[in-house]
């Protein structure tokens, strides 16, 4: 089971993003949303989409795989991450040239520096809030520095935890490390709802939770069980509220018999 966008959730409900907190109360994708602000009817109306399928269903809806819509989703989502951070448009364009997709397939070798910075400003304008959020990262990092002999440090708005230096502060590692200390948090809440429901050994060795890894959560489990009421029951127990914040925090449970079915 994957957590569903963590970042973008976490970000929505602590930087207090307003778009994003409606596109997650909506149940839209976060990507195919940045795709419509810059790509508009190019996006929804592009050719791959199931037929009949409404603007609203397109919005919830990761698009198939192989089509233009898809294709712009997955390009808009890496967007996203590149420059959620407070990154540069130089930087996320390099790192844009290079990304792969799958081995020796680099599909936005040909992008432009323009076009990097026409997305991030179209970005910035309908979620001006972003850079509000970079400023009040900083804000509070030397702030802490003032109490701690000029050391700077962030402090995890969940678990209370301190980080360490930073890179001396650089803006980047201020702004991601509170995100990335509360994905660690909100995945110890999920891996261990998930242990309570299927203990160690549940299913004999070997099973039950045998990994987790970032933003997910792997089991083994006996053949026996039946796969759609063990991922109605892992959705149910992974899905976590964290109290006065609008958005909760939801899993994407897929299931197989071999680690390559599961990606």
């Amino acid at each position: 089971l994957d957590l569903e966008q963590a970042h973008l959730r976490i970000i929505a409900n602590y930087w207090q993003i307003p778009r994003l907190q409606q596109c997650f109360r909506d149940g839209y994708d976060a990507h195919n949303l940045l795709a419509r602000d810059v790509e508009g009817d190019k996006f929804l109306n592009a050719p791959g989409w199931p037929a009949g399928m409404s603007n609203d269903e397109k919005m919830k809806t990761k698009p198939p795989g192989g089509t233009i819509p898809r294709a712009l989703r997955e390009f808009y989502k890496t967007m996203r991450y590149l420059l959620a951070y407070a990154g540069e448009e130089e930087t996320a364009w390099l790192t844009l040239m290079s990304t792969e997709t799958s081995p020796g397939v680099l599909p936005y070798l040909m992008t432009k520096l323009s076009a990097v910075a026409r997305i991030r400003d179209r970005w910035l304008e309908v979620e001006p809030e972003w850079e509000g959020a970079w400023a009040w990262m900083e804000q509070l990092y030397a702030q802490n520095a003032e109490t701690n002999n000029g050391l700077g440090f962030m402090v995890g708005p969940l678990s209370g935890r301190r980080s360490g230096v930073l890179e001396d502060g650089k803006k980047q590692a201020v702004v991601n490390w509170p995100i990335l200390e509360t994905e660690a948090m909100i995945m110890r809440i999920v891996e261990q709802n998930v242990i309570a429901l299927y203990p160690w050994l549940v299913d004999g060795p070997g099973t039950g939770v045998i990994a987790q890894i970032h933003d997910a959560v792997k089991l083994e489990l006996s053949s026996r069980r039946d796969p759609k009421r063990v991922c109605a029951e892992l959705n149910e127990a992974a899905t976590v509220v964290i109290p006065g914040w609008d958005t909760s925090f939801k899993v994407e449970v897929h299931h197989g018999t071999h680690f390559g079915q599961l990606g």
